[in-house]
């Protein structure tokens, strides 16, 4: 597949989106970050966790991801479709 999943879903099985769940933390790096980040225990890290669902309430995306703070940043956009 190329392209965006969300862009598939939408306009190819015409699936709209109810709603998006997201928080966004600093925290300090567990022993996963520091392996897999190469960080020390002191080095932020920014974990976005995100629920998405459907306009009839089914959960279309769990993910949790943990970054590095210098190596990533995001942009949210809300429109009203």
């Amino acid at each position: 597949m190329e392209g965006s999943i969300y862009s598939y879903l939408h306009k190819k099985l015409h699936i709209k989106f109810g709603g998006v769940f997201r928080r966004i933390k600093a925290d300090l790096p567990d022993k996963y970050d520091r392996q897999y980040l190469g960080v020390n225990e002191s080095t932020p890290i920014l974990e976005i966790e995100q629920i998405v669902w459907t306009n009839s309430g089914v959960n279309l995306e769990y993910s949790r991801s943990r970054n590095l703070y210098s190596n990533r940043s995001y942009i949210m956009v809300e429109t009203s479709h």
